[in-house]
């Protein structure tokens, strides 16, 4: 796969949804040598959620992943360019983007908006 040759040594694809009036968010994690998944999580979200919401929420359990796993050299790969613009700012007045923000600070890890969908994240 195109993707195996990345820089850093994990690569976490984000997804939030909606089909049907149902919510979902996902993420999916690969290690670069192998590029076989590491892990795969999917959560069900309440149907007033929007995609974007869903597609914070899964980045937002992807960095819980991230910090759990003590991972230190990832991208996050996201398909909704509004969601990484938001998690590449200082401030915002969304909760789930301020929690995102303070789990990767608090573990000593910077955010680097790659390009308009891709986020980098490294100690």
């Amino acid at each position: 796969m195109e993707f195996c040759s990345a820089l850093h040594n994990y690569l976490i694809f984000t997804d939030g949804s909606k089909i049907d009036g149902l919510i979902g968010a996902s993420f999916v994690v690969f290690y670069r040598d192998d590029c076989s998944p590491v892990a795969i999580q999917s959560f069900r979200l309440a149907g007033q959620c929007t995609v974007f919401q869903a597609e914070v929420f899964a980045i937002k359990k992807a960095s819980e992943w991230i910090v759990a796993n003590n991972i230190i050299d990832v991208q996050i790969i996201s398909d909704l360019k509004s969601a990484i613009q938001s998690i590449c700012k200082i401030y915002s007045y969304n909760r789930i983007i301020q929690e995102i923000f303070r789990t990767f600070t608090g573990f000593g890890l910077n955010i680097f908006k790659v390009s308009e969908k891709v986020a980098a994240i490294i100690k």
